[in-house]
């Protein structure tokens, strides 16, 4: 409690909201850091050289400095705030005195060569950590930490995801991961592919299919994430407060016998099509549906310049959304979230435009104030994803000696599908396919920009990452990036304590009743007395009469038992089952 207490004083005497929030969000962006990103260290024999390092906590990561004044990071972290505990050198409780009542080490101690993580960071502390950046300027208040906050599976697998890409930001930018390594070696996240084969060059095939997932998860590869200003973003996850949605034109689909029909029958055909959408677009009408949207028509070479977005979008063209709804595809967005993206953009746009306009060897792009990633989490159901996490990233561009020659800065979105399925449920993957294919959609390049990477979160066991898949909906490309919440490094105890609550089987187990009548159980026993009573007539001197006896015992054994387990297979389902747990 002292230590939160510290973190939020500090935070909050600075200057403006936005300044206090960025320093509590820098804080807490540390401490994870520390959680995700500590290096191994090789601890000193020596005893005054061991103090000297424990007295300097100048070791295990590197930190990024946000400013002049921005100095002594590990030292507050343990001592003013107490948030993170140093793991103590043995060395210093085996020290001898020799014959000159100098100090040394026991000559008889060996002490391990290196501590693999020299710092711990408590799962408490990590939750509360996450949380602030959840809440952002939201938590202001007294007793803000008391309050409520929505956490479930969907926010809280895309928090961790937002999280450890803001904690990288806070790491020297040397000694930073890149956003793929972040997803694939700290949050072990990997492409799930498909059966078949694709060839994006062969655009003649029209079942030939582009990779989407594979070419943004390669994309990643070599993209380090920085920190771009957006006040927006200080406020916290954003809850949407409108669906997303994609919305497909309704297209008149053909008789089966359209090939056959008369020009006549052609005709009657089209005219019924085209009376069902004018009284259907008369009933909007009437019902005033959509007279308060705010509609766009974006032109083919909207974002040309990255830096006047919104002043662009003011400018844009509406249209009729009742009279146009379902002739042309859309897109639902809430306008905030609009905002708020673009504004990011738009601060890319002017970080690449300073890169340009400095010595850019010697420019280092983190040099600015710190502001986390973007995350936001859909209303309701979407067609989409349920989560989104934004970033900016920088990748440095070479010649094809190897020589630096400028510096790219980019907008990337990680969109998050969360399954927390337990039990028999499976994922359908007939559906996912739907969903990927929508993302990745040229209307959502608008907002999120062209970057973007399809994600499903869910178990380990549901995700099959090890095997591609091969049932119906199998296309030969990449259904999605897996991210198994169950292994991830941050907050597991949480997503373990999550999970129990999440499993349909364990609340039934724990806290409901299971009813039936008594007629229905004499019935079962009428039937299985019968049975065994038949069983018994049979000639018990045949070969089979030791199987009869077993069958005899088993059916003695149903009287006791509801019904036997189904048997586990290792294979992957292919996503058919009902599902139970939501």
């Amino acid at each position: 409690c002292n230590g939160f207490s510290a973190l939020r004083t500090d935070g909050w005497t600075a200057e403006g909201a936005s300044e206090g929030a960025s320093k509590q969000a820098l804080a807490v962006a540390r401490i994870l850091a520390i959680a995700l990103y500590q290096e191994e260290l090789e601890v000193p024999m020596d005893i005054e050289t061991a103090m000297e390092r424990a007295m300097r906590l100048d070791y295990g990561i590197e930190f990024e400095r946000f400013g002049t004044n921005d100095i002594n990071i590990m030292y507050h972290l343990v001592t003013s705030y107490g948030l993170v505990v140093p793991v103590p050198f043995e060395i210093f409780d085996h020290v001898v005195l020799d014959e000159d009542g100098n100090a040394k080490v026991d000559p008889t101690f060996t002490q391990p060569k290196s501590l693999k993580k020299p710092y711990l960071v408590d799962p408490a502390i990590q939750l509360m950590c996450v949380w602030l950046l959840e809440t952002g300027k939201r938590v202001k208040g007294k007793y803000g930490f008391l309050g409520e906050t929505l956490l479930p599976f969907e926010a809280l697998s895309t928090q961790i995801v937002g999280s450890a890409i803001t904690a990288a930001t806070t790491v020297a930018q040397e000694k930073r991961k890149r956003i793929q390594s972040i997803l694939k070696d700290t949050l072990n996240m990997q492409p799930k592919s498909s059966s078949g084969k694709t060839d994006p060059d062969n655009r003649a095939d029209p079942d030939n299919k582009t990779d989407h997932v594979q070419e943004a998860w390669d994309a990643l590869e070599d993209v380090t994430p920085v920190s771009v200003w957006s006040d927006f973003v200080l406020n916290g996850m954003y809850h949407q407060q409108s669906a997303m949605s994609l919305n497909e034109p309704t297209i008149p689909t053909k008789p089966e016998n359209f090939e056959e029909m008369t020009t006549a029958q052609v005709m009657e055909w089209m005219e019924t099509e085209k009376n069902e959408r004018l009284n259907a677009r008369e009933a909007r009408m009437r019902l005033n549906r959509w007279d308060g949207l705010e509609t766009k028509q974006v032109d083919p070479n909207f974002g040309s310049n990255p830096r006047e977005l919104i002043s662009e979008l003011d400018t844009l063209d509406g249209f009729d959304a009742s009279c146009q709804e379902t002739a042309v595809p859309t897109f639902d967005m809430d306008k905030k979230l609009t905002g708020g993206l673009l504004k990011m953009r738009e601060a890319c746009g002017h970080l690449e435009k300073t890169i340009r306009e400095t010595e850019a060897p010697q420019f280092n792009p983190t040099k600015q104030n710190f502001c986390p990633s973007l995350t936001t989490v859909a209303e309701g159901s979407s067609n989409l994803a349920d989560g989104y996490v934004s970033t900016a990233g920088v990748r440095k561009i070479t010649d094809s000696a190897g020589k630096f020659v400028k510096s790219e800065v980019g907008f990337f979105t990680v969109c998050i599908q969360a399954k927390d399925y337990f039990d028999s449920s499976t994922i359908k993957y007939e559906n996912i396919r739907k969903n990927r294919d929508r993302v990745y959609d040229s209307l959502l390049s608008i907002t999120f920009g062209s970057n973007r990477l399809y994600c499903v979160a869910s178990r380990e066991d549901k995700l099959y990452l090890k095997k591609k898949y091969s049932g119906e909906a199998a296309d030969g490309t990449s259904f999605y990036v897996g991210f198994p919440t169950d292994k991830s490094p941050l907050l597991t105890k949480s997503m373990d304590k999550l999970d129990e609550r999440r499993r349909q089987s364990q609340k039934t187990d724990k806290n409901a009743y299971r009813i039936t009548t008594r007629q229905d159980m004499n019935v079962v026993r009428n039937i299985v007395s019968w049975m065994r009573d038949s069983l018994d007539k049979i000639n018990t001197q045949s070969r089979r009469g030791k199987e009869n006896n077993e069958n005899a015992g088993e059916m003695d054994q149903f009287e006791d038992e509801d019904a036997a387990d189904d048997e586990e297979h290792d294979v992957e389902p292919d996503g058919n089952a009902t599902r139970r747990d939501d």
